[in-house]
């Protein structure tokens, strides 16, 4: 047996992972159930006064008395522990709100942040009583702080992780709780100037993993049709002496080229 008391944003009680929609059309049963529910545990005088404050003792504690069996009678004989003076929950009754408180003391931001689906008994009115409606002022306050640090906390966890999204989400989840918080808008502002500073990453990743593209080559220019009688040139060009060495032996070469054309010329007159 399983029972589970949704208190964030909505009121609802689930038997069994099945809706017990009856309950609330009996607003004080249900709200001494949501009562014991977070609490855990509270003395008879305590719950009479708490929801029958306007009564004598006698009657008081008689109204508890139905109260409690009627709810053992509707959802489990077990799911509280009647001593004389003391009534406490069973570990089979639980609610979302103390999961969530429980993980906020432990630092358990990611599972907090998780587990905050709005306001302690957001737009639910019992109509239980005046020390009713002040104690779930309070719970409702106790809550609210708790997100509060929650958000500030991973926020600026996620921030410094480099976890941008993440903490644009926690931001705006902040934010849309309470607009009039200036950490909560601080904290918006500065992740979204880190989005925005921020390369896209498939853009880094493509931009490097892609190989330069190929220069494109000069189309070669037209080679015009030599004159006839006169030979092509060669495509070629000659090979450009660079050197001061390259440049001495050509000199040579064209000087020794000379001598033999001018010895074959004195002999060619000789013989004429």
């Amino acid at each position: 047996m399983a029972i589970n008391v949704i208190t964030l944003g909505r009121l609802a009680v689930e038997v069994n992972g099945r809706a017990a929609t009856e309950l609330q059309a009996q607003p004080v049963r249900c709200a001494l159930l949501v009562y014991l529910a977070v609490e855990r545990s509270a003395t008879r005088n305590e719950l009479a006064a708490l929801f029958w404050g306007d009564d004598d003792d006698r009657r008081a504690r008689a109204s508890l008395s139905q109260a409690l069996s009627d709810l053992r009678r509707r959802l489990a004989p077990d799911w509280i522990e009647r001593g004389r003076d003391r009534i406490a929950v069973g570990a089979a009754v639980s609610a979302d709100v103390s999961v969530f408180l429980a993980h906020v003391e432990a630092g358990r931001d990611a599972a907090a942040f998780a587990a905050w689906t709005g306001d302690f008994l957001h737009g639910v009115n019992l109509e239980a009583g005046v020390q009713f409606g002040r104690w779930v002022d309070a719970t409702r306050a106790r809550a609210a702080r708790a997100f509060r640090t929650v958000c500030r906390r991973y926020g600026a966890a996620l921030m410094a992780e480099a976890r941008l999204d993440e903490a644009l989400a926690v931001a705006q989840r902040w934010a849309d709780h309470d607009p009039l918080d200036d950490d909560a808008q601080a904290l918006l502002r500065a992740v979204r100037a880190a989005a925005a500073a921020k390369p896209p990453a498939a853009t880094a990743r493509a931009a490097s993993a892609s190989p330069a593209p190929p220069a494109p080559h000069a189309p070669h220019a037209p080679v015009a049709p030599a004159p006839a009688g006169r030979a092509v040139p060669s495509a070629t060009p000659p090979v450009q002496p660079q050197g001061r060495h390259e440049v001495l032996t050509v000199v040579r070469k064209d000087l020794g080229w000379a001598r033999v054309q001018h010895s074959v010329v004195q002999r060619r007159s000789r013989l004429l």
